[in-house]
């Protein structure tokens, strides 16, 4: 995969704009603490959902603070219902080199998917985004 000293692999921002679905939700954040890659800041962004997300961002922000300190997680609940506001904002948010928008219903079934995405990223230098529904293989 990717052989840099862990020092040297660079933080990203995984931001998630979620709006109702909270199984959706669960799924998509328990996703991302079981990959491996390990130098993760996640933004929830809600959408003014009408459900429980704010009680499984804190259930989920508990797990992180007391199990998996690599990952930094933050949770805002907009007052906008537009969905381009919401996606502006997050990318407001992000402190990192890379930010990487992720749909609150999708969810990783590889735990080496963000190691991958970081792979390519830096063997592909003159990108200045990645957009679409791709599979990346493993080289």
């Amino acid at each position: 995969m990717n052989s840099q000293p862990k020092e040297l692999m660079p933080r990203i921002n995984l931001f998630i704009p979620a709006y109702n679905n909270p199984e959706y939700n669960k799924r998509a954040l328990w996703s991302i603490a079981s990959q491996s890659y390990d130098l993760v800041d996640v933004i929830l962004v809600d959408d003014c959902s009408s459900n429980s997300l704010r009680g499984i961002a804190s259930a989920f922000s508990t797990y992180i603070k007391r199990l998996d300190s690599r990952i930094r997680f933050t949770y805002i609940r907009n007052t906008s219902k537009q969905v381009a506001y919401n996606v502006y904002n997050s990318y407001s948010l992000v402190r990192t080199q890379w930010a990487f928008q992720f749909p609150h219903d999708d969810w990783f079934c590889d735990k080496d998917v963000i190691k991958r995405w970081v792979t390519y990223i830096q063997r592909n230098p003159e990108l200045t985004a990645v957009v679409g529904h791709t599979r990346l293989e493993a080289a």
